[in-house]
């Protein structure tokens, strides 16, 4: 399995993207929706450290994604653009192409989708991208690509993509771990689409909470092993990434934040060797029961203090001077809600 960034907003940041990406990882992008990928997608492949490219051709914002009904003529145009593009790129980097992005077909229509797109495209692997929820179905010979940690694994070649959920809002352990066979595990976050949370409502032509530099390195950040074992008390979640309220984060947004039962407690996070990596500033009530504490960096930088301190990111989560359990601050723990 290889990790990957799944940058499907690609051509608002394509400049980031490339300079960002880490070296023998994947990179996603999807054509048009948010304006033209080309442009940025050659900025990273002429890096030379993105090892595999998968785009999606063609997605639907009707409702249950069914296509309009047009849609194999932009398919088969834009399938012919992208021949012309990756001549440089065939057997330097692996190529994966996309018909559908999150397709609703039955076999029979997700097979002329293919058909339609290796007409005009050879010399790279197909990927069929369906939702099982919404009529999808798998194609044979093809990689098939599943989105979000409740799809149910199809047989044969897969790969995942956390699209749908942030990466830093779920149980990422859990899906590496369930998920260990995909041959790519693309990392997906709303900001790649523009958005600041994964349940924005908003046309996708007017975003503009595109990411900073700081959530790739999260991303990133999540491919390591978290080495924490056992679990938080009842009530208490650990945030890696607060709510973001501007189109470039300031204040507390995306910083670390812990929501617990204790009010008005003093919480700290420190090493073995008990030096404090940071002390939370509590901020109140939360609405949804409980009460907030917030550091004011990013949890992927908390982490790498620990690191450097004491040679990995395992930290005890102290309050009022109790340890009430041990974190890596670049994952998100306890209760998810």
């Amino acid at each position: 399995m290889i990790f990957g960034l799944d940058h499907l907003g690609i051509a608002k940041y394509g400049d980031l993207a490339a300079a960002e990406h880490p070296a023998g990882w994947a990179l996603g992008t999807l054509a048009r929706t948010f304006g033209d990928d080309l442009p940025a997608v050659k900025k990273t492949l002429d890096t030379g450290r993105c090892v595999r490219w998968r785009r999606h051709i063609y997605w639907s914002t009707n409702p249950g994604h069914k296509p309009d009904k047009n849609y194999l003529s932009i398919i088969d145009k834009e399938a012919k653009r992208y021949a012309e593009f990756i001549k440089p790129y065939l057997g330097k980097v692996d190529l994966r192409i996309s018909g559908y992005l999150e397709h609703p077909l039955k076999r029979a229509e997700a097979e002329k989708v293919r058909q339609v797109v290796l007409n005009r495209v050879s010399g790279v692997t197909y990927v069929n991208s369906f939702v099982a929820s919404l009529g999808g179905q798998t194609l044979s010979g093809a990689v098939n690509e599943i989105h979000g940690g409740k799809a149910a694994i199809p047989g044969g070649r897969f790969d995942y993509s956390t699209d749908g959920e942030s990466c830093f809002d779920v149980d990422i352990e859990s899906q590496k771990r369930k998920l260990g066979a995909a041959e790519t595990f693309y990392f997906w976050f709303p900001q790649q689409n523009g958005k600041k949370k994964v349940d924005e409502k908003s046309d996708p032509a007017k975003r503009k909470a595109w990411p900073v530099s700081r959530h790739i390195d999260s991303a990133i950040y999540l491919h390591r092993a978290s080495g924490v074992s056992g679990k938080l008390p009842k009530g208490y979640t650990l945030k890696t990434h607060a709510d973001q309220h501007t189109d470039k984060p300031s204040g507390k947004d995306c910083t670390l934040l812990l929501i617990c039962p204790p009010q008005k407690a003093k919480v700290q996070i420190v090493t073995r060797n008990g030096q404090v990596v940071d002390t939370l500033e509590y901020l109140g009530a939360f609405e949804g029961g409980g009460f907030r504490y917030y550091s004011y960096d990013w949890g992927y930088l908390l982490a790498e203090k620990a690191r450097r301190i004491q040679g990995d990111s395992i930290c005890d989560l102290k309050i009022n001077g109790k340890v009430v359990g041990k974190i890596n601050p670049a994952f998100r723990a306890g209760t998810f809600r």
